[in-house]
């Protein structure tokens, strides 16, 4: 059986008493189409329950739009309203928080790259002209001498050496220093004697060493200490922006101390490891492998060209003649890390291990032959001041 139907009439004139204060379900939405078509409810109608009293409406914006809990069906053009000012809400949130965060990420990363993301430029300096440098390095060599194949004297180097590096010219990126060493130890449980002269070095931004250097006294323990291609160990630096991890190759060809006197091959990877904060400055961290093949010569005939001075007094103390010369053919490779300020580009520490495999012949002496020198080296170098 069909119920009856109830009079609609009387639904609508005696609404429950407590019909404000009970919750009221949501309603049903009504799509645009359909509620385009429903017609209004006659004017006889009651009113329709609305909840919670509507905050005042502004000035520019219709009653209606400012009830917060309105129970008529939504229109697109609400509905679009609603959705903008969600928008604008979760913008309002998010966006400083992405700025926050970045921030963040950029100091905890030490980056010095500018914010167009090009990189980072490398170079290596020494301050303005005056400016001295003072760094200590500790070396340690361990090897032998080999003078036949069934012939082989051990030996062990210690040494402390304290280098002073001063500005003397700066023209581009090349600057001219003047060196000075000081160095003590030992030598297979002897005190250590002397083991190079230096002489004015050239260098340029890129960490190259354009000419100068040390030159190596001709005696076992300046053979070994003052070995050519162990008296500079710097990094050779890219020649365009770079990001940390980030690699690149440099070779190049380095005078001899002495002019015309041969050169040293320097063959080198690179990367940069990261960038790191030492006392409060930023500075990159940068890994070099370096291989260079030594073919120099120590010509005293050369020598006497640019320091008649220092000639004579070789021959003197060494018991050499003028036309002494020691020529040095062979092989040394190492592993370095340095660390560079960014700021003031000057090197702050430097940690190097590597071999030495170079044969030496003597030639103009009163007993002329050849040796080979093998040893492993190990060096710390820091900046004091």
């Amino acid at each position: 059986m069909e119920r009856p139907e109830e009079p609609v009439e009387e639904r609508d004139a005696q609404p429950p008493a407590d019909a404000a204060h009970r919750p009221q379900l949501p309603p049903l939405r009504v799509p645009p189409e359909a509620a385009a078509e429903r017609t209004p409810a006659p004017p006889e109608a009651p009113p329709q329950p609305q909840g919670l009293p509507p905050l005042a409406p502004q000035a520019d914006r219709p009653r209606d739009a400012a009830a917060p809990m309105s129970l008529v069906p939504a229109t697109p053009e609400s509905e679009r309203k609603e959705g903008r000012s969600g928008l604008r809400v979760a913008l309002w949130i998010f966006v400083p928080l992405v700025i926050v965060a970045a921030a963040a990420a950029a100091v905890l990363a030490g980056s010095s790259e500018p914010s167009s993301g090009g990189g980072s430029v490398l170079s290596l300096g020494f301050g303005r002209t005056g400016s001295t440098t003072l760094y200590r390095t500790q070396r340690v060599m361990q090897g032998y001498i080999q003078i036949s194949p069934q012939s082989q004297s051990p030996f062990e180097l210690s040494m402390t050496e304290m280098e002073s590096m001063r500005v003397a010219a700066a023209a581009g990126s090349e600057t001219k220093l003047a060196v000075a060493t000081n160095n003590w130890g030992s030598f297979n449980g002897q005190t250590l004697s002397p083991v190079a002269i230096d002489l004015p070095v050239i260098l340029r931004a890129n960490g190259q060493v354009a000419s100068g250097g040390q030159i190596p006294l001709s005696t076992s323990q300046g053979h070994i200490g003052g070995m050519p291609g162990t008296d500079l160990f710097l990094p050779t630096l890219p020649d365009r922006p770079v990001h940390a991890g980030d690699t690149w190759t440099v070779d190049y060809r380095r005078p001899f101390a002495i002019p015309d006197s041969g050169t040293l091959r320097y063959e080198t990877s690179n990367q940069l490891v990261r960038f790191q904060t030492v006392s409060g400055s930023r500075a990159a961290v940068i890994d070099t492998i370096a291989r260079v093949p030594v073919n120099v010569s120590v010509d005293l005939a050369k020598l006497n060209r640019i320091s008649p001075a220092l000639v004579n007094q070789l021959i003197t103390n060494l018991q050499l003649t003028a036309r002494s010369r020691f020529a040095y053919r062979g092989l040394v490779t190492y592993q370095l890390t340095s660390t560079i300020d960014a700021t003031s580009h000057q090197l702050l520490r430097s940690t190097v291990l590597g071999n030495v495999n170079v044969q030496v012949s003597a030639t103009g002496v009163s007993s002329p032959g050849s040796f080979r020198i093998v040893s492993g080296i190990s060096q710390v170098t820091r900046r004091v001041s």
